[in-house]
């Protein structure tokens, strides 16, 4: 068996292992994280991590009976930790964020020269590295459902400004989950064998136009998802995702690719928290690192 793949049994096998507490308990970082330099609760609020990224305390579904906290720490590693009781509300989404957002972003936040944003027919290679724990704290409960997923958006207009108006796709990357509602059984995927990275076979799970059209969103939601289930590789080459979806569904070249996301989406009575060691993307070959290596 050659080490990574050693290293991700390894790593599907910790980190399905679940840790229940009570309900009431707050989350915290793990004792043995490193010591904590900076914790943000408010809603939307930012911690800068590294050049370009950005710790965004991501609770767009709601605040209410919702505690979540974003942290960095002396090594340069981050994370972020949870605990939501009953809402009946959106899901939502602490993330880390690189690049810009189709709902803009503050000048002094931007990296220039950084790669993005770049139009598809320019992304020649883009690559995610990553190295990260998460445990699920608590997770039972109507509405309790979660995913550990990157997620990019494609847009008409250049992001930088406001363009969420232009948006025509949101594409998702799933490594792990559990019960999220608008999961589509096996037997329904779009295409089981849809793209294969090293040793890592992703499908192609849902494709719904007009998503979420009643909110006023309306643009094309698109998930893949790895087959082993709960397995975080080192390594992802993101194109061949974009490629699939601008063959299959015919899209432009012209249109834009301004940010790239990594973060937990959680429903009601969830708890649990993340801590990101490394996070890397090296796009057309320029690297650009957060983490440990990214200090």
């Amino acid at each position: 068996m050659s080490s990574s793949r050693m290293r991700a049994s390894f790593l599907y096998l910790f980190l399905t292992v679940f840790f229940l507490v009570p309900a009431g308990c707050r989350p915290v970082p793990d004792p043995t994280d490193p010591e904590i330099i900076k914790t943000k609760e408010d809603n939307w609020a930012r911690i800068k991590v590294a050049p370009g990224f950005l710790l965004t305390n991501n609770m767009w579904g709601t605040t209410e009976n919702t505690t979540q906290t974003i942290y960095q720490y002396t090594d340069g590693s981050y994370g972020w930790s949870w605990e939501r009781g009953k809402t009946r509300e959106n899901g939502n989404y602490p993330e880390v964020v690189f690049g810009v957002k189709p709902w803009g972003q503050h000048e002094e936040y931007f990296l220039e020269g950084s790669g993005l944003p770049l139009q598809l027919e320019e992304v020649a290679s883009l690559v995610m590295e990553m190295d990260l724990d998460y445990k699920i704290l608590h997770d039972t409960g109507d509405n309790a459902w979660w995913n550990l997923a990157f997620e990019v958006w494609l847009t008409e207009d250049k992001p930088g400004d406001k363009v969420e108006d232009s948006i025509t796709d949101e594409i998702m990357i799933w490594f792990d989950w559990k019960d999220v509602p608008w999961d589509p059984a096996e037997e329904d995927w779009e295409d089981s064998e849809a793209v294969k990275d090293h040793q890592y076979e992703y499908a192609y799970c849902l494709s719904v136009p007009n998503w979420s059209e009643e909110n006023g969103w309306g643009w094309h939601y698109h998930q893949f998802r790895i087959k082993e289930k709960g397995t975080i590789p080192e390594v992802v080459n993101i194109k061949p995702f974009l490629d699939y979806i601008q063959e299959e569904h015919q899209r432009s070249g012209r249109l834009w690719l301004g940010s790239l996301e990594f973060g937990m989406e959680y429903g009601d009575h969830t708890a649990g928290r993340v801590h990101i060691k490394k996070l890397d993307y090296v796009i057309n070959g320029k690297r650009v690192a957060s983490g440990r290596t990214g200090k």
